[in-house]
């Protein structure tokens, strides 16, 4: 007859609205009613939260990377660019349903760097998702930047000379292209194939000569 604590507890059955009253009574006294309401919304799951794509050099398009969604909808998520440098990403979908996956390239156009948001939403609850990279500028270092053959004697051996190409945040092969004028010596290069790979290696030049002149 003191009265006491009361607890009511809610188990979630399927998204939306609910609502209700506790009637609270006893003999002789004014009724009194406690009115509850709540809303039921489904869970959203992104795996993996976040990701780094680390260093990409610059007008590189990285390898995708996917995204698992989980959700207790029954119907379509939207998947959208919320924020960030959404210029630099891109997301090969607009929805995903439970279960399914999207997945998200990196192309950076300037140095520095990156970050988007990703949201995942049915309308009423949202998960977010962050995604991140660095674009590096490619380089191409080479020493020594002219060479002389000096004077080549007809009939004597063929001279040649070496010089060292390195590469820094290159993709794919370094290509050779060999150019030169006249006709008083033919010009050939190692390596034959005319690329090395993305880290360097050694160009040599040999001059056979064909004639006397420059």
């Amino acid at each position: 007859s003191s009265g006491g604590k009361v607890t009511l507890s809610a188990s979630p059955l399927e998204a939306g609205s609910f609502s209700g009253n506790v009637t609270v009574g006893a003999s002789g006294a004014e009724t009194k009613t406690v009115q509850f309401t709540g809303t039921v919304v489904n869970y959203i799951n992104v795996t993996p939260a976040s990701y780094s794509f680390d260093t990409v050099p610059k007008n590189i398009t990285s390898e995708a990377k996917s995204f698992e969604v989980s959700t207790s909808s029954s119907g379509t998520l939207a998947v959208s660019k919320k924020s960030g440098d959404t210029g630099m990403f891109t997301i090969d979908k607009s929805t995903v349903s439970n279960g399914g996956t999207f997945k998200v390239t990196y192309k950076p156009t300037a140095e520095g760097d990156h970050t988007m948001t990703i949201a995942v939403t049915d309308g009423t609850t949202s998960k977010t998702v962050t995604v991140s990279g660095t674009c590096v500028q490619p380089e191409i270092e080479v020493i020594p930047e002219s060479l002389s053959f000096g004077n080549v004697t007809m009939g004597a051996s063929t001279p040649s000379k070496t010089f060292t190409v390195t590469g820094s945040n290159v993709v794919g092969d370094i290509t050779l292209v060999l150019n030169y004028t006249g006709s008083k010596a033919n010009v050939t290069m190692t390596p034959t194939t005319y690329k090395l790979p993305s880290s360097g290696g050694k160009v040599t030049l040999s001059a056979s000569p064909l004639e006397a002149g420059s």
